[in-house]
């Protein structure tokens, strides 16, 4: 079991990884539906391992994306980078099992 939940976790922070640039680049081009989406993408996966601070960062962005507010959609990404890093540094100290 250890051993599957090692591996779930390792995909899961490959896809936070990828997430959290695709969000960047839709922010950086404007494209806040977009991002709103990513930031949705990021919470689900959050949601599933429970990660309470992490979706609540990603609805923060969401939520600021989907009302076009760039100053508060950047300031909810800065949140959501922080606990974002946090997570990805806690599954990779995740034993393999």
């Amino acid at each position: 079991m250890a051993s599957e939940e090692a591996a779930f976790l390792r995909i899961l922070l490959q896809a936070n990884i990828a997430d959290l640039q695709q969000l960047r680049a839709h922010l950086s081009s404007g494209a806040l539906a977009e991002a709103a989406r990513c930031a949705h993408r990021i919470d689900g996966a959050a949601r599933i391992i429970r990660a309470a601070e992490v979706s609540g960062d990603c609805r923060a962005v969401a939520l600021a994306a989907r009302a076009g507010d760039g100053g508060a959609t950047a300031a909810a990404l800065a949140s959501l980078v922080s606990s974002l890093q946090r997570l990805n540094e806690a599954i990779e100290r995740y034993p393999d099992g």
